[in-house]
């Protein structure tokens, strides 16, 4: 935990290489240390991702987003400090950086063991939904989109049925998935009404693009 404290400052996404070798040695710790280890670990890799410049052209957070991905999963309860610290970055400047918090957010939230409360999860969804709809880079908008795969209700339909027609295969794909999810763990016919304008071409806007007709029909199969 000492040596870690000291490289942690040292963590750079111009430098991958020595972010690399940090990682290295968090794996390495989470084969060896104690749960009470893994805890106090956690909480430094936080407390190292609260540090960064809240500037586009700082995105280290992103690796500690990362590191606490992989503690959370060999340890349940470091979760409570990956959730605080994906909460804080969710709005980062550097959009590496909020990809990492969305994609944190998605691995925790599918935790074995771990229980979320219904405000906890309305929370998440609720921002999810908005990051999927105002974000101005399409890989965060895709990341949120693979947490309301993890988070999302049927409300949140109508903003992923509408990204059923991005130009991005990646925010399409994860659209997709999340309203797969949603649809096996909810109310399949409210999501059903948000698909059937695309599916039969109906949609107040232009032709219906045929990736986007597809995916609905596709959905509305299953």
């Amino acid at each position: 935990v000492r040596v870690l404290r000291l490289l942690l400052p040292l963590t750079s996404d111009s430098m991958i290489l020595r972010s690399y070798t940090i990682e290295r040695v968090i794996e390495q710790s989470i084969k060896n240390a104690a749960p009470d280890e893994l805890l106090e670990i956690s909480e430094a890799v936080a407390r190292a991702a609260s540090l960064g410049e809240a500037r586009a052209g700082d995105a280290r957070g992103r690796w500690h987003l990362r590191w606490l991905g992989k503690l959370s999963q060999a340890h349940l309860p470091a979760s409570e400090a990956a959730i605080a610290a994906a909460t804080a970055l969710l709005r980062h400047p550097a959009w590496r950086v909020r990809k990492a918090a969305w994609t944190l957010i998605a691995e925790i939230a599918k935790l074995d063991g771990l229980e979320l409360s219904e405000e906890d999860q309305q929370q998440w969804g609720v921002k999810a939904s908005l990051m999927l709809q105002d974000d101005p880079i399409v890989e965060v908008r895709a990341a949120a989109a693979r947490a309301l795969a993890a988070l999302g209700s049927a409300g949140h339909a109508p903003g992923l049925v509408s990204a059923l027609s991005a130009p991005s295969f990646d925010l399409r794909d994860s659209a997709e998935q999340a309203l797969s999810a949603i649809i096996k763990r909810s109310d399949g016919i409210a999501v059903a009404r948000a698909l059937f304008p695309l599916a039969s071409n109906s949609t107040s806007e232009e032709a219906t693009p045929l990736e986007a007709r597809n995916a609905a029909l596709r959905l509305l199969g299953k």
